[in-house]
Formats: C-alpha cells, structure tokens, sequence
C-alpha cells in the first residue's frame, strides 16, 4: 500500500456523515440502520439504541438524531475533507476559500474532457467528483461518482449533467 495515497473511509461512516449532512433521505437512512447488522459491533451502543429508536417519520427526531450523530462522529471519526458535507450534485461559488489554485489543490487530475470539465479524486478521502468549472458564472459544478459512473468513463461515455452548462465546452468556430 502507497502511504501517500488516498484512504476511503469505510462506507458505514460514509453514510453516517452524509445522513447527518441531509446527502441520505432519513427514509433511506432508516432501511440501512436495519439491513447493516455490522452496526451494533461499529457504534457506541447508545447511538446504536437511538439509531434503532428513532423515528425517521418525525422530522424533530431525525434533528436531534443527526446532532447526536455528528457529535459522536467528530468525536471518534473526523472528516478529514469536505466531500461528504456536498451533495450529490453541488455548485459551489468561485471567491476567496475556492479560487481555482486553492480549490483543485484538494484533487488529483485522473481524466480531462474539457479545458474546464475533469475527473478528480478528493486527495485526503479519494471521493471520484465529476467537476466543471465555470468561469463566466464564476462556480464550481460538481457531480459526486461511482465506481460504475468511473467505469463508463473510463469507457468514453461521460455524463451529461454539465451539457448544458455553456461555458465549459470548448467554443465552436
């Protein structure tokens, strides 16, 4: 193992940040707590117990829940990077924290497509993002990738969520 390549971490605490990040639905979230029984070995048992008690219908519980959640995540399992704090699909403004020299710095180039559209991986949690960035309407476009969207990819067939972004496509003379 490269001690200078990116670690994931496990999927189970993947899916806690983003639950508490409002990236999961809590309806989704609850059939996960139920189907992954390795969670009562991976959790402090009071937030396994709150986990199993919840109500994932009432929206003041799945608040409380996701409080104690991420108090307990900070605690024992920080993030080491922002990627699961983004939804799926992000816009993130271009300004002071996000200036292009600043912002790619936390990604490896794996592929380009366009000047302005690229495949990066997320250096500190190895996250594959699907990125464009344009620059007349000073944002950051980025699209969270699977394993089978890299695949396509890796294939010739990129997504389409960023065709109708104008600005990232090279100009047609």
């Amino acid at each position: 193992m490269n001690p200078n390549s990116p670690t994931s971490i496990p999927e189970w605490q993947a899916i806690l940040w983003r639950f508490v990040y409002d990236n999961i639905a809590a309806s989704n979230f609850e059939k996960w707590v139920y189907a992954a029984k390795e969670l009562d070995a991976l959790l402090d048992p009071d937030i396994y117990l709150h986990l199993l008690e919840a109500n994932y219908q009432d929206r003041l519980q799945v608040h409380e829940l996701k409080n104690a959640l991420e108090a307990w995540l900070i605690t024992f399992y920080p993030l080491a990077c922002e990627c699961l704090k983004w939804k799926d699909y992000q816009v993130i403004p271009l300004g002071f924290e996000t200036r292009p020299d600043i912002f790619m710095e936390k990604f490896t180039l794996l592929k380009r497509q366009t000047p302005w559209i690229d495949l990066v991986s997320c250096k500190a949690c190895a996250q594959i993002w699907y990125l464009a960035t344009d620059t007349r309407d000073d944002n950051y476009h980025i699209q969270r990738l699977t394993a089978d969207d890299v695949d396509k990819i890796e294939k010739g067939s990129w997504p389409a969520v960023f065709n109708n972004i104008e600005a990232v496509w090279p100009r047609q003379e």
